[in-house]
């Protein structure tokens, strides 16, 4: 997660990000604050990010089923091989409580593509239930004013950090208890 983490930023850098930057900077979402929650871009094309983790990482080379395992790709329903889960999106990291980066978060870029949000699957290392996006970024905030403000979505919680409220966090379920 976090060397594609690593992937998705450099993307969102590179000339193939201006798009997503200019949406970004429609949101007033600056480039402290991109930094500062990680976004980053998928790419569209099919095999982006798995081809680069083969490449890179000797366990994914040998394990490409690793992937998978991880929420970064889904099998091919016809034929060998994986397809890149996240395409041509906004990507948002899910970091817990530690800064390590543990799912993701899509957003679409244009009107046609669907679903406009596209979340990593439940793994070992995320359980929606268990974790608040923004916590990381929020904690020291939370813990010197002994609030927590909980938000729907993740633009919600950058746009609150945005406007100063830094103890903002945000829900990765559907449903509060």
């Amino acid at each position: 997660n976090q060397e594609s983490n690593q992937w998705f930023q450099a993307q969102l850098r590179s000339m193939a990000g201006e798009a997503a930057r200019s949406y970004l900077t429609e949101r007033r979402i600056g480039s402290e604050l991109t930094a500062q929650f990680g976004l980053g871009l998928a790419l569209p094309g099919w095999e982006n990010l798995s081809q680069y983790l083969i490449s890179q990482l000797d366990f994914v080379r040998q394990h490409p089923d690793s992937l998978v395992t991880a929420g970064l790709a889904n099998p091919r329903t016809e034929g060998q091989g994986y397809y890149d889960r996240f395409r041509n999106r906004l990507i948002v990291p899910i970091y817990d409580e530690q800064g390590k980066v543990v799912a993701f978060g899509g957003r679409v870029l244009s009107a046609e593509d669907k679903p406009k949000y596209l979340n990593s699957p439940e793994t070992a290392v995320y359980i929606k239930s268990k974790v608040l996006y923004g916590l990381y970024q929020a904690k020291e905030s939370i813990r010197q004013t002994h609030t927590a403000i909980v938000m729907e979505g993740y633009f919600d919680v950058i746009a609150a950090h945005w406007a100063g409220m830094t103890q903002a966090v945000g829900s990765c379920g559907t449903a509060l208890t």
